[in-house]
């Protein structure tokens, strides 16, 4: 179904979009200095309105990003992965959120040790996440663009997991900027990863179940009722 394929490809921009527009808002109106340093995610979003903003968006990215998550999941174990990874990336990818959830509701100028907590957090349980979904692109059964797919997705995974380690190192040397560029860099190569998962989704049909209840307690009111539900029914 081609329109929930929709969906992660709107997470992707919407989160793109709205990441650099808090950017951009706090560089018009001077909160942060882009001649002094480049600044982190967190340093646009200190102050109002961009720190509305930014934790909209986050809220919005959160809701969206576990209903993709729980769609994945599904569609994965429908395709014939009952495992462990599956069930893993499952936690992974709510501890991600919840991770967010935390960074972007307590900003660093206020709690920073929780902020800190809730973005290494978000960060690790992505890649981890990601990962998984690496592994579990091979597994069930196949779908046609399992051949580039699993490359691709691959690859991203790889180039994310090394801005993580380039971001340790700007950080150990205290360069700020460095981990700043690496942080927005990692978010949209994040996005993308979310992105993906419409070449999967697009295989996502919706069918309508017919279910019959029947109520014995009284003779009058032995009848059939009929409740339209709407359900999933994966790579019929």
């Amino acid at each position: 179904m081609w329109l929930l394929a929709l969906v992660p490809i709107c997470l992707a921009v919407f989160g793109s979009t709205g990441i650099w527009t808090v950017f951009a808002v706090s560089v018009m109106n001077n909160s942060v200095n882009l001649t002094h340093i480049f600044p982190y995610i967190s340093d646009c979003a200190w102050y109002p309105p961009q720190k509305c903003l930014f934790t909209q968006i986050c809220g919005l990215i959160i809701i969206t990003a576990l209903w993709i998550g729980m769609i994945q999941f599904q569609q994965v174990k429908q395709l014939g992965n009952h495992g462990r990874v599956n069930n893993a990336s499952a936690v992974m990818g709510f501890l991600s959120c919840g991770g967010l959830s935390v960074c972007s509701n307590t900003q660093e100028s206020e709690v920073s040790e929780f902020h800190l907590v809730g973005a290494l957090v978000s960060f690790v349980s992505a890649l981890a996440y990601f990962w998984m979904q690496v592994y579990l692109t091979y597994q069930g059964q196949s779908f046609p663009e399992r051949s580039w797919m699993g490359p691709l997705r691959a690859l991203f995974c790889t180039i994310a997991t090394l801005l993580g380690i380039a971001s340790i190192g700007f950080y150990a040397t205290n360069c700020d900027s460095g981990v700043a560029v690496c942080e927005f860099a990692l978010v949209m190569v994040i996005f993308f990863l979310f992105a993906l998962f419409a070449v999967e989704f697009r295989h996502i049909e919706c069918r309508i179940l017919i279910m019959k209840k029947h109520i014995l307690k009284d003779e009058k009111s032995l009848e059939s009722v009929k409740v339209n539900v709407s359900v999933v029914e994966l790579f019929k």
